[in-house]
């Protein structure tokens, strides 16, 4: 999910989360955010999915949020 500068830190990216968490019901799901996007990082905390090492994903620099 990315939003414009504009948007965020409004809780529009909280609200975006929260639809889709409700959405996706009990599916599994990986969210995952490079290493360098520290807002990202932050949010991930946020929602208490908090970044973890990365995984054998094939995704190079990131880290995976539970």
């Amino acid at each position: 999910m990315y939003l414009l500068d504009e948007a965020q830190g409004r809780g529009i990216g909280g609200r975006l989360m929260d639809e889709f968490l409700t959405r996706a019901g009990s599916a599994p799901i990986r969210l995952w955010v490079t290493d360098y996007n520290e807002r990202a990082i932050r949010f991930c905390h946020a929602t208490d999915s908090a970044p973890q090492a990365s995984e054998s994903s094939g995704e190079r620099g990131c880290r995976t949020c539970s």
